[in-house]
């Protein structure tokens, strides 16, 4: 139906607009009466609905007063699945008004339609006040303040984006490149699932990170919620702090409100952190941390509680370091004791492990050095859990973030990976590294992809690096299994580049052990570029081939080595000669007295 209201002429005025009225007069109908039975007509008209808002949004915003009538009194209904479809409604006609209001000040457009979508905001939030003060209406009244919220600012979700793609140092560089602009307009949004190095991704706001909807900042619903009202001292975002304060303190029981807490209460201190600080950060941070420590997994308490903690730390920053304490008192029950770790693993569970340890990484971006002297005692405990991309991806925040525990990690870290890839303990200065006794590697293809790819992509001291990649190129690169054969090339690429530039300046490596860099890099060199050309995958070989940057040009003329890039050429010429050729004519420019 959503397909069909997109096309034009006859079928849109027979069809798409008889539909909508008619979806909005069932849905009126429905809202009136309180019997069972009305829920799957409800449900298919809003469905319908937010499918016109969607994609006729045209004849949508002349609806638009109805809609919010409508959909507020939808937002009261006792059965969660009807709310939660009424809510995805309400966030399209939000991108609507947003879309209109760009469109309003881009050209000269209505000032009756500027109007109406200031009047369409204010009506939602005062409803939503209202809802607030109801035990039966606040799920409603909190789920209207995250999207308004969530449509007057985009730090929230910036964060959510940059704590679920971290990993890349592609990635990391470019959320600081965009930065947040006085508006925070729709260029400040990444794609999920899509190359986040792309810089014209950035141009084009995507639907697939907030929805089918897409995502629009409206700069009239910003200065709604700070607007002061006539007559009064306090402005908006201080009422909604205080309605949302108020049903902190009534310690609601049921799942869904305290869901809804934590999804409000980041995005109340990423809108106005200093505000949020003065007014509500103590309030929040009790309600918060008793509903980490009341945390049971068979319970109603939702694990989100802990990442909420870190969001709303890292929207702080340094204002937080006054409650580290006492959020540490909900962390340190889930970080082992080294010489408790199979009572430790018994009680595990790995969704409030996650959270727990994206809660840490958020606090050390927050406060950088002035965690060291929390965390310090827990590193030791870190290393010894289960090793998942969520701990390696903690690991490697506070090896960024916080000076003083970057050896401990490193070293750390070094030792599972040399246990889990070589079998052999990790020995620096002659020295083998102490290991809890009842800690054994994992041997599983999980745990040696996470291992692989964490030191490809860890910020690990090169010189301390040769014996993994000597390793891996020995024994993995030829490897039955096809993930660990593409994630092993693309590692011994990107940690040989110290190697060649090395080889290059005539310059030798020093670490524990004095050596030239020169035979291992064209040992491993010599490998890849038979990965590139012998290879049973195509993708493989192409993965390869596209990790050797132009730090690799001048060892690729070598005569020895030109003669393997031009076999992958004749071998794959339609899928890779692009790539070869982007490569040889520098490489070709390198080798004395060509032209």
């Amino acid at each position: 139906m959503g397909r069909l209201a997109r096309a034009e002429g006859n079928l849109y005025d027979r069809f798409i607009e008889p539909v909508m009225d008619k979806a909005f007069e069932i849905l009126d109908e429905k809202v009136k009466s309180s019997r069972e039975s009305n829920a799957s007509s409800k449900m298919a008209a809003i469905l319908i609905i937010r499918e016109m808002a969607i994609n006729a949004p045209t004849y949508f915003f002349h609806k638009l007063n109805s809609f919010r009538e409508l959909i507020v009194k939808v937002l009261k209904d006792p059965k969660k699945e009807i709310r939660f479809a009424a809510i995805a409604a309400l966030r399209a006609s939000l991108t609507i008004v947003a879309q209109r209001e760009t469109n309003i000040h881009n050209v000269h457009g209505s000032h009756d339609e500027e109007n109406e979508t200031k009047r369409y905001y204010r009506e939602l939030l005062r409803e939503a006040k209202t809802m607030l003060t109801k035990d039966e209406e606040v799920r409603g009244g909190i789920m209207i303040i995250i999207e308004m919220l969530r449509t007057a600012t985009m730090r929230h979700e910036l964060l959510v984006y940059e704590e679920n793609c971290f990993g890349g140092p592609e990635k990391i560089s470019l959320l600081k490149l965009i930065g947040l602009s006085s508006l925070e307009m729709e260029t400040a949004c990444l794609i999920h699932g899509q190359d986040p190095t792309d810089i014209s991704l950035l141009y084009d706001m995507p639907k697939n990170v907030f929805g089918e909807e897409g995502h629009h900042f409206s700069q009239q619903c910003q200065k709604l919620i700070k607007e002061y009202e006539p007559g009064e001292n306090i402005n908006n975002f201080i009422k909604i702090g205080q309605g949302i304060e108020r049903v902190l303190q009534r310690n609601h029981k049921n799942a869904e409100v305290q869901f809804l807490l934590t999804e409000v209460l980041p995005r109340l201190a990423a809108f106005d952190s200093s505000t949020f600080q003065e007014y509500f950060l103590s309030e929040t941070f009790r309600y918060l941390t008793s509903q980490a420590r009341n945390f049971k997994p068979t319970g109603l308490v939702s694990p989100k509680a802990f990442l909420a903690i870190g969001q709303i730390a890292y929207s702080m920053q340094d204002g937080i370091i006054c409650y580290i304490d006492k959020i540490f008192t909900v962390i340190k029950p889930y970080i082992p004791n080294p010489s408790e770790l199979a009572k430790y693993r018994r009680s595990i569970n790995t969704q409030v492990e996650g959270n727990v340890l994206q809660l840490i990484s958020l606090l050390a971006k927050a406060t950088k050095d002035n965690f060291h002297t929390s965390i310090c005692d827990c590193i030791d405990g870190m290393l010894w859990m289960t090793l998942t991309k969520a701990l390696t991806d903690c690991l490697a925040v506070l090896h960024a973030n916080v000076p003083a525990v970057k050896n401990k990690i490193q070293d750390g870290l070094l030792n599972i990976f040399s246990r889990i890839i070589m079998n052999l303990p990790y020995v620096k200065d002659d020295k083998p590294y102490s290991e809890p006794v009842d800690w054994s590697a994992p041997t599983d293809v999980t745990s040696k992809l996470l291992a692989i790819k964490t030191i490809g992509e860890f910020k690990f001291d090169d010189k301390l690096l040769k014996p993994f990649i000597t390793h891996l190129a020995k024994e993995y690169l030829n490897d039955s299994n096809s993930e660990i054969r593409r994630e092993t090339a693309k590692t011994c690429a990107r940690k040989l580049i110290p190697c060649v530039k090395a080889t290059d300046a005539g310059v030798s490596m020093v670490g524990a052990r004095v050596y030239s860099p020169h035979t291992m890099m064209t040992d491993v060199l010599t490998k890849l570029l038979a990965v590139v050309v012998a290879d049973p995958l195509a993708e493989i070989r192409l993965a390869t081939l596209r990790e050797f940057n132009t730090d690799f040009h001048k060892q690729l003329a070598l005569s020895e080595n030109i003669q393997s890039v031009g076999l992958s050429l004749e071998i794959n010429t339609l899928l890779f000669s692009p790539y070869i050729m982007l490569l040889t004519k520098p490489a070709s420019d390198a080798v004395p007295g060509s032209e």
